[in-house]
């Protein structure tokens, strides 16, 4: 597996992507040579109302509604603008979309967009209900790898992956994790192996199968 079409979901509102966050995801983006979709929620605040809606709707909601929406879409327009310029920047190829979506409806269609991708970029933000929700919707339903990083580090985090550790437990989701990630690994100059087991023995020697296989791509 090759990694070359890569999926960047971008928030809007309430608390939008940061712009150091999305540059980052262009560098990473541009060091892995690949292309990418960067889709942008443009949120309904409230479900589309029914025929008899109004006659059971407060006035007082209405224009915090169209409020929020409006702040929504503006801010989707920013940060996709705010992508675009830092992609043209790094030369890298990349698409733009702008979704409109409820709330409950945004993460089904991000994972529905993920499944055809070789992979998911996501920025998250710490302590976000939102962005947790999102990222273990992508996680556990797209069936394709996520890669997580903290926006408030972007500063801090390189933009090549020339050291990687690998949280080895013989596991299913170890062994697909390691897998998924072979294209990094091919990347890196330096790679740890980290086991642990309550079976000193099954550990080393599952380390040591895990560096043979490894070796035979070439890594």
């Amino acid at each position: 597996m090759s990694v070359k079409d890569v999926l960047l979901p971008l928030l809007s509102y309430s608390n939008a992507t940061t712009t150091e966050g999305i540059e980052k995801c262009a560098f990473i983006g541009a060091y892995l040579k690949v292309r990418v979709t960067a889709a942008a929620i443009e949120s309904d605040a409230l479900p589309a109302p029914g025929p008899f809606a109004r006659a059971f709707e407060l006035d007082a909601r209405e224009p915090s509604s169209s409020h929020e929406n409006l702040m929504s879409t503006q801010n989707a327009e920013q940060v996709l603008q705010r992508f675009g310029s830092a992609a043209r920047g790094c030369d890298l190829a990349f698409d733009l979309s702008l979704i409109r979506a409820t709330a409950e409806d945004a993460e089904a269609l991000l994972v529905h967009l993920a499944r055809v991708k070789d992979l998911t970029l996501l920025p998250i933000k710490a302590h976000n209900g939102q962005q947790e929700a999102l990222a273990k919707s992508l996680i556990f339903k797209s069936g394709r790898p996520v890669l997580i990083f903290d926006e408030r580090l972007s500063g801090e985090l390189s933009d090549s992956f020339d050291h990687v550790s690998i949280a080895w437990d013989h596991s299913a989701q170890a062994a697909r994790a390691v897998a998924d990630a072979l294209p990094f690994l091919k990347l890196a100059r330096t790679i740890r192996i980290l086991t642990m087991s309550e079976d000193n023995k099954l550990a080393s020697s599952s380390g040591d199968g895990l560096a043979k296989h490894l070796a035979i791509h070439g890594i």
